[in-house]
């Protein structure tokens, strides 16, 4: 243990010798570190992956395979539009009403032979309400692949 010494007595009085406990300050700096270590890994895990590479001044034609994107567009009035994409090319799915999302895509994935989760887009209007947007999304993670995996990975477009 670690000990402080003061000056020697004087006059007939006893020296004052006091022991710090140090295991309490060891404690300290050890749930400190803790605690560094585990909000650091938070810290890298909570980042969302984005790319800031953008096209050149002469444009960038899309890479032949590009996977497939399922683009869901909701609309003021409620409905619910569909595209499915593959680079270029886009082929409508229709509008259909909220309740119809889960098994357009569902009819889409076995009419498209999906057997990988696919990036599902979503695009909602600026006012519209969170407890709508759920709903959307819950319609859109719906359909499963044959081993019980979401098929659609949903991702949100910033237009």
């Amino acid at each position: 243990m670690a000990g402080i010494s003061t000056s020697a007595s004087k006059g007939g009085r006893r020296t004052v010798d006091q022991e710090v406990n140090m295991v309490p300050f060891i404690d300290l700096l050890m749930v400190t570190v803790a605690f560094l270590l585990v909000t650091a890994v938070w810290t890298s895990m909570a980042r969302i992956p984005a790319s800031a590479t953008l096209p050149s001044e002469k444009g960038t034609a899309p890479l032949k395979d590009d996977p497939p994107a399922v683009r869901v567009r909701v609309h003021d009035g409620g409905r619910i539009a569909l595209q499915w994409q593959k680079g270029q090319k886009t082929e409508e799915l229709g509008e259909v009403p909220l309740a119809g999302v889960a098994d357009a895509l569902s009819r889409a994935m076995v009419a498209k032979g999906q057997t990988v989760p696919t990036a599902a887009v979503l695009a909602v209007p600026a006012g519209m309400p969170m407890s709508e947007v759920t709903r959307v999304m819950d319609a859109i993670s719906a359909p499963r692949l044959k081993n019980g995996a979401h098929a659609f990975a949903i991702t949100f477009s910033t237009t």
